[in-house]
C-alpha cells in the first residue's frame, strides 16, 4: 500500500540521517499496518539492534529469518548473530551463521558480528 511504502521511505531516510529512534518508529507502523510484512520486521529488528536493545532486537529478526533467509537479505542472519554476541550467547549467533551461510563463511562472518558488538559497545 501507498502508505506502507510511505513508512518505508520515511524509515530510510530516518536511517541515513543516524536517527534510529525515528527509523524504529517508521518500522513499527510498517509492522502495525502490515502484521506479516518480513521488511518491517527486519528493520524494527535492525532499529532495536542498532539502539542497544538487543533481546528485542534478536526476537524480531529471529521472526523475520524464515521469510527472508541468507538470500534475499544477507544482513538479517548477520544481525541476529550481532545481537547475540552483544548479549554474550556466541553459541546462539554461531548456530544462526551455520543456518544461512556455508561453512567456510561461519568462521568469518562470526568474526566480523563480533567486530560490529565492539564498535558498537564501543559507542555506548
Amino acid at each position: 500500500s501507498q502508505r506502507t511504502e510511505h513508512h518505508a521511505i520515511e524509515a530510510a531516510y530516518a536511517k541515513k540521517r543516524g536517527d534510529e529512534n525515528a527509523a524504529l518508529a517508521e518500522f513499527a507502523k510498517m509492522a502495525a499496518a502490515n502484521p506479516g510484512d518480513k521488511i518491517a520486521i527486519a528493520g524494527l529488528g535492525t532499529s532495536l539492534l542498532r539502539l542497544g536493545r538487543y533481546a528485542e532486537a534478536a526476537a524480531a529478526l529471529e521472526q523475520a529469518l524464515p521469510a527472508v533467509g541468507a538470500t534475499a537479505d544477507a544482513l538479517v542472519p548477520q544481525d541476529l548473530a550481532v545481537a547475540y554476541v552483544m548479549m554474550n550467547e556466541t553459541v546462539k549467533a554461531e548456530s544462526v551463521l551455520k543456518r544461512y551461510y556455508p561453512t567456510e563463511q561461519v568462521a568469518p562472518r562470526l568474526a566480523q558480528a563480533r567486530e560490529t558488538a565492539a564498535t558498537l559497545k564501543a559507542r555506548r
